[in-house]
């Protein structure tokens, strides 16, 4: 739904119908979200609102664009003015097919062309569901569109709140949950000579938050099980494959950068399994035979769930998106896969283009993925962009790794 308004200079559109089922913040708890609209509000050339506001003078009552200018043809797809001089007739398919080629072409990105042009077949699908885009964005881009067809300026910025998704957690609210779950692991700190429960309860702290962490940096969808082998993990290995949704036409596991903290962080976590795979064979204890024979395996990377908590029965069980929501306190439990509206936001303030930023999401645009041979956009250089750009990002925010039982 699109309405002009003559008196602001600017068209509104509404792309609550795109996103039917997007999720909105939990109630009491909208201070960790950035607030955002479903409407998105562009200013149109000047020259054009001011014909508009003379011709609205002569037509006060007029409740549509055709009533203002009556002498227009509006039967079919010629929406244009009679006796026009052009020496190409307008049409609706000539300028849906071309404006957001256009657009891209004069370096507008994807995100900024699909919003001010309401094509929205250059970004994928999903993208309104985890993306934002600034009233300042729209302005600069609508400029530049209008500077290069020779339009002149638009009206004044329109100010006022993002538009996209309303799920989108703050810097501070993602920092207050790493601070929790830091005062956890440490509130479960085992002494030398504690007994197998104490243990084991610690293990399954420092694996819950190992498992938020990278869920968290890798962009993870809410799954039943983190499908992550420890032979994924090895050292230096530079990108993850992911597979967490069936989705676009690569039916298989995607490539997702691992940043360099989260590099440290998983090696890390290879440390504490091999301190608490000393600590087990110490003990001498029959109960925990098998689980040390799962816990070698997976330390030598030969076989075995990368993240695993250990139930009461001295037996390891695989660890999904449930268990760390379960975890997480009432007041930063956020949605399992908020981390993709979360990055989708930072690395796009972070100066990463749209398709660089799809790559991270998961989400394909036919003709535009960065990790097929017809990509403009090297793999190797896109996802080293965007490790750079979380790395910074994680040490603005003072997400950094953490050790367990060892140290290194």
């Amino acid at each position: 739904m699109m309405e002009l308004d003559i008196h602001v200079g600017c068209i509104k559109t509404n792309i609550a119908f795109m996103v039917p089922d997007a999720a909105t913040p939990a109630e009491n708890y909208e201070v960790n979200y950035y607030p955002a609209s479903k409407t998105i509000v562009k200013p149109i050339p000047q020259f054009i609102a001011n014909k508009l506001t003379q011709l609205l003078s002569l037509t006060p009552h007029a409740k549509l664009l055709c009533d203002l200018i009556p002498d227009a043809i509006k039967s079919g797809s010629i929406l244009t003015i009679a006796d026009s001089h052009c020496g190409i007739a307008p049409s609706v398919s000539k300028f849906l097919n071309s404006a957001a080629p256009y657009a891209l072409q004069i370096g507008i990105d994807r995100l900024a062309a699909a919003t001010i042009l309401n094509d929205f077949s250059v970004i994928p699908s999903a993208k309104f569901y985890y993306a934002k885009i600034e009233p300042i964005e729209i302005f600069t881009a609508i400029n530049l569109l209008f500077e290069n067809l020779g339009w002149g300026n638009a009206t004044s910025i329109m100010r006022g709140i993002a538009t996209g998704s309303a799920i989108i957690v703050t810097r501070t609210s993602v920092t207050n949950q790493y601070q929790w779950m830091i005062g956890e692991i440490s509130a479960a700190q085992p002494g030398r000579h504690c007994n197998l429960q104490k243990l084991v309860g610690y293990h399954n702290t420092f694996t819950k938050f190992c498992a938020s962490l990278t869920s968290f940096m890798l962009g993870w969808r809410n799954v039943q099980q983190f499908m992550l082998t420890s032979q994924q993990f090895q050292a230096g290995i530079t990108y993850a494959a992911v597979f967490d949704k069936r989705t676009g036409q690569f039916h298989g596991p995607l490539p997702v950068v691992i940043n360099r903290i989260l590099e440290n962080q998983l090696q890390l976590y290879h440390s504490h399994c091999v301190a608490i795979h000393k600590r087990l064979i110490k003990t001498g204890d029959t109960d925990t035979k098998k689980l040390c024979v799962y816990l070698k395996k997976l330390i030598e990377g030969s076989s075995g769930k990368l993240f695993y908590q250990i139930n009461d029965k001295y037996q390891p069980i695989s660890i999904g998106s449930a268990d760390l929501t379960s975890w997480w306190p009432e007041p930063l439990r956020f949605p399992a896969n908020f981390s993709r509206s979360f990055w989708q936001s930072e690395l796009h303030t972070a100066g990463l283009n749209s398709s660089q930023i799809d790559l991270f999401m998961r989400h394909q645009l036919q003709g535009a993925e960065s990790y097929t041979s017809c990509g403009y956009q090297a793999l190797k250089d896109s996802l080293e962009k965007i490790g750079s750009a979380q790395d910074k990002i994680l040490n603005d925010m003072g997400i950094l790794p953490v050790f367990g039982l060892a140290r290194k």
